[in-house]
């Protein structure tokens, strides 16, 4: 029995340090992604009871394969949850940015995921203009220096 709580945390870890979603972490350990994803909210819930040693160290070898250090507690798997959640599309990118100070790695993993769809959002645009110079043959783009 306890080799099974060993890989239900080793798993519950690997997923909150890491970028692949509840599908992509059952495809690769033959674990339904409902059930991660319920092992993952309950590590949570764990961490964030203040009764019973076992929660806390639990939740405390949770952070700290996530590289949350020792900073353990409610507050860090919910902010791990709000990221997962807006990283999939579940919540607004604002939304989640509030609910994740704090954590560093976390943070930074929002914040090169924000880039990245950033630097997405450009090339497309730019596609976009290039299609419409083409089509209309007229320039769209500024032209810099003098505008006289």
């Amino acid at each position: 029995m306890r080799r099974r709580a060993k890989r239900r945390e080793e798993l519950v870890a690997e997923y909150l340090a890491s970028d692949m979603s509840y599908r992509e972490m059952g495809e690769r350990y033959g674990v339904s992604p409902s059930t991660l994803q319920r092992w993952v909210v309950a590590a949570g819930r764990g961490a964030a009871r203040a009764g019973g040693a076992g929660a806390a160290a639990a939740a405390k070898a949770v952070a700290a394969a996530a590289g949350g250090g020792a900073a353990a507690g409610g507050e860090a798997g919910e902010r791990r949850d709000g990221e997962r959640a807006a990283r999939e599309g579940k919540m607004s990118a604002e939304t989640a940015g509030s609910s994740l100070s704090g954590n560093p790695a976390v943070e930074v993993k929002r914040l090169r995921e924000e880039l990245r769809k950033a630097d997405l959002h450009n090339k497309l645009l730019n596609a976009m203009i290039d299609i419409a110079e083409e089509q209309f043959g007229i320039p769209i783009r500024k032209k810099h220096g003098a505008g006289r």
